[in-house]
């Protein structure tokens, strides 16, 4: 049967005019000039989350001479040894940041955050519109396109991805495969050399999902170059047409699987491969349950962005709970108007959309289980494809009609429909940059959000200890343990708070309670230990860091650089070497490298002076502790730099001017130029 869609106008009524190419570039400026202002407050939004292993304390960046170690070792995306994955392109961009920002600098990662944002923007008209084509030629496909663009860019949903400065892998990965359709759908000539597997080749070095290019390919390929919808394929004839387009794919497969066999490869023993059976307290037939409930949640962010959240603690959920029937129930829906949609030439951009939608999901809601149940920054890939499946959706009806005045008629509602999409969006973006500013910021917004989250109760507590509010951080985690008894991070911060103001018994009883509650976390002996070793009871924090070390080794590194906030980390050292029988081989070896010399250490004391002078805003504060790293290791280049930096923005200028000249001396020696240009024009100032 003829597609009635796929029928030319009639001589009566023809299509509406292609409108002026100045036109189209006015709007588009006009929505990029909205993009840019619905992002103009996030550029001094700090570094958050997983920012602070991969980013802030993360030495491998700080050089550009490390680049080729990206391609080689995974160790350089991360300093904590369970988040070391192998996206070598994500640290190099990460490295380009550092180096044209002269330093942990949140502009500049922002700058490129968002470039890339609006890159992606850019690829998605040309993608939008070639599918637009591809399903029905119309002389507006290429409005349709701009707006289904620029509302992307300027979903709320999205303000995750665009604000978490390590999510961008998730962007620069979709951008990639974006890329990979770009020039499969705009360079046919090129297919026989297989160049489009290049950008997602580019993809998987940023995030391993970029290899769904191949099943998004094949999906394309039967829907629009076989012209199979999902009922043909029950059907012999359909298998018949289908079979051979579908083939020309196999070496995209093959290339997706050499890459992530590749990626999943170069991952450390210490985070292990996402084939292997995870530690998590839920199976993967559990965590596939409940992500039915995380592709509904995902659906309705997209229709109604309100309550977006940072973190959540939501539980795996069973096959019988309600909540899962119905998410299920809505997923046949889908699948259905997936189907249907196939049906008609006209709107199978609207299937291709919605299986993209599903497909993109799959590496993060299937059967390889992920620590966090939902969260926001997955559906940045997955969302492309709505966006389709919507400006689709909308030009399948405006052109329904045959004759062009009616179809003109049905255009102004979609349009001013468009525009004020774009401007709720827009608002909605702005404040949501807001929640991203600080950390105290994002766990306000997360209590707010999901009341019962534990855990951000007890991170919001954090800030205010920080500042001394002792009060009121207290106030926090006993929050936290009313909304879960079981919150031992809680009881840990209690028992820190109250060793602080002098109460050292009930210090005392909350670490006893956090071993009650788990006997074998080791954060919870190694924070115990520290209480002790402060109260002068030597021999019994040597038990407790004994029994920290044999539950876990790899945390004694991470103890002793959070230890050097309340400088009690060379007092430790000497505890961990003094263990009869030593806790390792060579305790000597031990104290040199990880308590007198060790990078890792160094870079947590940087640490420590960096939140105090790019969050906190306490040039002074930071400026001490910058000192004390210079007094470990007098030529360290990233102290002496933020140590000039910090005395400027305390206008100790005079202090500043002599390691402004040293620093310049270094950034020459290291060819640095954007520090070198930095200290020389300070240098050029008055005094």
């Amino acid at each position: 049967m003829r597609d009635p869609d796929s029928s030319p106008p009639s001589a009566t009524h023809r299509p509406p005019r292609t409108p002026p190419a100045g036109r189209l570039a006015g709007l588009a400026a006009l929505l990029l000039l909205g993009i840019s202002l619905a992002y103009s407050n996030h550029f001094d939004n700090g570094f958050h989350f997983d920012d602070l292993h991969t980013i802030v304390i993360n030495q491998s960046i700080r050089q550009l001479g490390n680049i080729p170690r990206f391609f080689t070792d995974a160790a350089t995306f991360s300093t904590s040894p369970g988040n070391r994955d192998y996206r070598p392109l994500i640290t190099l961009s990460l490295a380009v940041d550092y180096a044209l920002g002269g330093g942990l600098t949140p502009w500049a990662f922002h700058a490129s955050q968002f470039l890339a944002l609006l890159v992606t923007g850019g690829l998605l008209f040309v993608f939008y519109r070639a599918l637009l084509d591809a399903a029905r030629p119309h002389p507006w496909n290429a409005y349709a396109a701009l707006f289904g663009a620029a509302l992307f860019c300027v979903h709320t949903a999205n303000t995750e991805t665009v604000n978490y400065i390590i999510a961008r892998s998730d962007l620069l990965s979709t951008l990639w495969v974006i890329a990979a359709f770009v020039l499969y759908l705009r360079r046919p000539a090129w297919r026989r050399y297989y160049l489009y597997i290049v950008p997602m080749a580019l993809g998987a070095l940023c995030k391993s999902p970029a290899v769904m290019v191949a099943p998004l390919l094949l999906v394309y390929v039967v829907l629009f170059e076989a012209e199979v919808s999902v009922a043909d394929l029950f059907t012999a004839a359909g298998w018949k047409r289908a079979w051979r387009p579908a083939l020309r794919t196999a070496p995209v497969f093959a290339a997706g699987v050499l890459l992530f066999a590749l990626t999943d490869a170069m991952r450390p023993v210490s985070t292990g491969s996402l084939l292997e059976d995870t530690d998590l307290p839920f199976s993967r037939w559990d965590y596939l349950v409940t992500q039915t409930t995380a592709y509904v949640r995902y659906l309705r962010l997209f229709v109604w962005p309100s309550g977006l959240l940072a973190d959540t603690t939501r539980p795996a959920l069973r096959l019988a709970d309600p909540r899962v029937l119905g998410s299920i129930a809505v997923l046949g829906a889908l699948m259905v108007a997936i189907g249907w949609a196939s049906m008609q030439r006209a709107t199978r951009a609207v299937a291709f959309g919605l299986a993209w939608y599903w497909i993109a999901l799959v590496p993060t809601s299937s059967v390889f289980p992920l620590s966090q149940i939902v969260s926001e920054h997955r559906i940045f890939f997955p969302y492309v494809g709505l966006m389709l499946a919507a400006i689709a959706a909308v030009m399948r009806w405006v052109c329904a009609p045959a004759a062009a005045p009616a179809q003109a008629r049905r255009a102004r509602p979609a349009v001013l429909l468009a525009l004020a999409a774009f401007g709720a969006l827009g608002l909605a973006t702005y404040e949501r940059n807001k929640v991203w500013k600080t950390d105290e910021t994002i766990w306000r917004s997360v209590t707010e959000t999901e009341p019962d989250n534990a855990r951000a109760w007890n991170n919001y507590g954090l800030p205010f200890a920080e500042r001394g509010e002792l009060t009121k951080a207290r106030e926090l985690f006993e929050e936290a343990i009313r909304r879960d008894p079981g919150q031992r991070g809680a009881y840990i911060n209690l028992g820190n708070l109250a060793d602080r103001m002098g109460n050292h018994d009930a210090a005392e009883r909350y670490f006893q309670k956090a071993l009650e509650l788990r006997e074998d976390d080791a954060g919870a002996h190694y924070a115990y230990a520290l209480f002790l070793l402060r109260g002068g009871r030597t021999e019994e924090a040597r038990g407790e860091t004994k029994r920290a070390f044999e539950i876990d080794r790899e945390a004694l590194l991470s103890f002793v650089m959070n230890a050097y906030e309340n400088g009690d980390a060379t007092p430790l050292c000497k505890l961990v070497m003094g263990t009869d029988p030593p806790l390792v081989g060579d305790p000597q070896g031990v104290y040199e490298r990880v308590c007198v010399s060790a990078p890792e250490v160094e870079a947590a004391m940087m640490q420590v002076g960096l939140d105090a002078l790019y969050t906190r805003h306490d040039p002074l504060a930071a400026a001490a502790q910058f000192r004390q790293v210079l007094e470990r290791h007098p030529t360290h280049y990233g102290a002496t730099y933020q140590l000039a930096v910090a005395l400027d923005q305390a206008g100790q200028r005079d202090q500043a001017r002599p390691l402004w000249e040293r620093a310049l001396t270094m950034a020459e020696k290291e060819n640095d130029k954007p520090t070198a240009d930095t200290a020389r024009a300070r240098l050029q100032e008055r005094p």
